[in-house]
């Protein structure tokens, strides 16, 4: 892409005034300030629409941050995320400034939660250290290289789209990418500081306000760039504090996995929030004390000697009194797989970062999963090796969020009773005696969770209020007392001894199979015989024929079959239609999101921190759905490879023309939730346990 000048800018967009609104999509572009450089990446059609999508690149050495802020994933998404929200304080400040209709002068970016997420608004390239686990040299956007394109080229020829556009990718795609790519990866060798954001481009009515949209351009936004993207306007202690905390985070991390702990929360963490509508602190709430039994100290590189509660691996109980805090403490774990904000008062409670929290989710769809360490026998002699139903009750969904928590590689489960379907947890002694084990078909948790942490290596963290059957199982038992937490484990086993023991009649334990694929996804087999749009040949795209599917390295966009060479980005004449395009995507806040005519459902999904997570969910799953939903691609190595693209390319692969302001990276156990809860894109496969469009078994 061509790089004006910023005078240039001026010069078109004062050419503009008084035009019709649509004339501002002619200003798409890339233009150089003094102290950056600005992309005009998407120009909104109406003035009361969506408002247009604009980035700065900023570079890393001209902005004055330490080096070091960027070496290493933690440090670097710290910085990104205090001046994401330093960005956000200026927009604040400028936004609506600009006069005129519909949402001009919108001046607006992502507005960061408690949780420190990698998101699209802010992303600094770099060189990442090995020990880091992340991208390679080059960052984000330095790997679109002559690899990365020979790669896709050859990623579209093992999924059969044919030699012709293998070559084709390889030939067009991949010299595009080398080029792109090498002065890519030359400024994230350097570093560059890249920053999304909204603008809403003003109007009179329906015709170009010129005037004003100078003002946000040449006024407001330097200004802004200047206030929140360089060293020297920045309180330099708090830049430093932000990094600091999160590289402290990162190494107590590294400690807990090092000494077999799933699960850390400092003494004076403030756990309750302020209200089920805000997740800052309570003020005035008890601070947290660990137990002497189970209190550590840990040496932290930046902030010196650490003392909390250290949780071991294995299955520990939480108990007390309604009210007492047992449910805050859990909800505080199920949060400590992502790092906070100074201020939080969750800065140091951390759990494992693989932890899914399980709860009871009445009508959600289940497919092709092997529930038979829970559910065996059913009265009408389904299948549970291979169980699908498209109306789970709560103690299936239950079974089978266990074991696609295994398979998306959980080490600690979370479960709070209050959620959880009372069958699927435990029977006692009477109602076995009324219902024989012959007539169960459930195997309750109770009987499970021991195997599950000696076998599979997945711990527990329960709470439990009403039942004491899990106390004989419990490696360790921590009672909530006003919000402070006393270890009862010796008193407990004492207890125990005096009680006989539940019954266990359990089968022996077995691992689940973990084979399940990706179906072939109907929506991507659609349209034979259409045109597709193919890789880049001599500067013209056009679609291959045979049946093959096209490809449009800038748009990300494929159709099936196609002829000749066809026009305007249409598909072959032989094929008689256009290219098919891409599902599109909608995010519904954290709840649910679209693809197609398909919504999913992640409401329970609890460990969802940002309603940005759940966008990039949506994106995520398209790029899974279009690319490796052909009938053969293991479902975990979907998931690897979707990570892989993300790792190696950033957002650019998953979004099409233009990476938008608000995407934050979910876990990989976010990524296979949502995959299994999307109705569309799992196959029920042979031997699935359908139900008959009735409640599944436990009904």
């Amino acid at each position: 892409m061509p790089v004006k000048t910023a005078e240039e800018l001026r010069r078109a967009l004062r050419g503009l005034d008084r035009r019709g609104y649509p004339a501002y999509k002619s200003l798409a572009g890339a233009y150089r300030f003094a102290d950056f450089c600005l992309f005009i990446d998407h120009v909104q059609g109406d003035p009361f629409a969506a408002p247009s999508s604009l980035r700065v690149e900023v570079p890393y050495a001209a902005a004055g941050f330490p080096e070091r802020f960027r070496r290493g994933r933690a440090a670097r998404t710290a910085l990104a995320d205090f001046l994401t929200r330093q960005m956000a304080m200026q927009f604040e400040r400028c936004s609506f400034k600009a006069k005129g209709s519909g949402k001009s002068g919108l001046m607006s970016i992502t507005r960061c939660g408690q949780e420190v997420l990698e998101r699209s608004a802010c992303e600094i390239s770099g060189n990442v250290e090995g020990a880091d686990g992340g991208r390679t040299e080059g960052g984000a956007r330095g790997a679109g290289n002559a690899k990365a394109g020979h790669s896709l080229a050859a990623e579209r020829g093992a999924h059969g789209v044919g030699d012709e556009v293998a070559e084709g990718g390889a030939r067009g795609v991949g010299n595009m990418g080398s080029a792109e790519g090498d002065a890519r990866d030359a400024r994230g060798a350097e570093g560059v500081i890249t920053v999304r954001f909204h603008v809403g481009f003003p109007a009179f009515g329906r015709t170009i306000n010129a005037g004003e949209l100078e003002c946000i351009l040449f006024d407001f936004l330097p200004a802004c760039v200047k206030r929140a993207l360089f060293h020297d306007s920045l309180d330099a202690r708090q830049v430093e504090a932000a990094v600091h905390l999160a590289e402290d985070q990162e190494a107590l991390r590294a400690r807990l996995r090092e000494e077999g702990l799933v699960a850390f929360v400092a003494n004076g963490a403030v756990l309750p929030r302020r209200s089920g509508v805000s997740d800052k602190p309570l003020a005035g709430a008890v601070p947290f004390a660990s137990p002497a039994e189970l209190e550590r100290s840990f040496d932290l590189p930046h902030a010196g000697r650490i003392a909390g509660m250290a949780v071991p691996r294995g299955i520990t109980l939480i108990v007390g009194g309604g009210y007492h805090g047992k449910s805050t403490l859990l909800e505080a774990l199920q949060s400590g797989v992502y790092n906070h904000i100074a201020g939080d008062g969750r800065e140091f409670v951390l759990a494992d970062d693989t932890a899914v929290k399980l709860r009871a989710e009445d009508g959600r769809c289940i497919r092709n999963v092997d529930i038979t360490l829970f559910i065996n026998d059913l009265p009408n002699g389904k299948d549970t090796a291979a169980f699908s139903t498209e109306n789970a009750s709560g103690s299936t969904s239950q079974a089978a969020g266990v074991v696609e928590g295994m398979e998306a590689g959980c080490r600690l489960f979370l479960i709070d009773e209050d959620t959880s379907a009372t069958n699927f947890m435990v029977r006692d002694e009477f109602m076995q005696q009324v219902i024989s084990r012959e007539k169960e078909p459930i195997t309750p948790f109770l009987e499970r969770a021991r195997g599950l942490y000696e076998q599979a290596g997945a711990s527990t963290i329960l709470v439990a209020g009403s039942s004491g059957a899990f106390f004989h199982i419990a490696d360790r038992v921590i009672q909530m007392d006003c919000y402070r937490p006393v270890d009862i484990t010796e008193r407990v086993r004492g207890l125990c001894a005096q009680r006989e023991a539940p019954a266990m009649g359990a089968p022996a334990f077995r691992m689940p199979r973990g084979e399940r694929t990706m179906p072939a996804f109907a929506a991507a087999r659609e349209g034979d015989a259409r045109g597709g749009r193919g890789g880049r040949d001599g500067g013209r795209r056009h679609g291959h024929g045979g049946g093959c599917r096209g490809y449009d390295a800038d748009r990300d966009e494929r159709g099936q079959g196609g002829g000749r060479r066809g026009r305007d980005d249409r598909g072959g004449r032989d094929g008689g239609a256009r290219g098919r395009e891409r599902l599109k995507v909608r995010s519904q806040g954290r709840d649910a999101f679209s693809l197609g005519k398909e919504n999913v459902d992640v409401r329970f999904v609890e460990q969802i921190a940002d309603s940005e997570q759940t966008a990039a969910l949506a994106h995520l799953l398209r790029y899974g759905l279009e690319r490796f939903a052909d009938g053969t691609c293991p479902l975990t190595e979907a998931v690897e490879r979707l990570f892989a693209v993300l790792e190696r390319e950033g957002w650019a692969p998953f979004c099409g023309s233009f990476v938008p302001c608000g995407l934050a990276k979910p876990r990989k156990q976010e990524v296979f939730a949502a995959l299994n809860r999307f109705r569309g894109g799992m196959g029920s496969g042979a031997g699935g346990g359908e139900m008959d469009g009735a409640k599944d078994s436990d009904r």
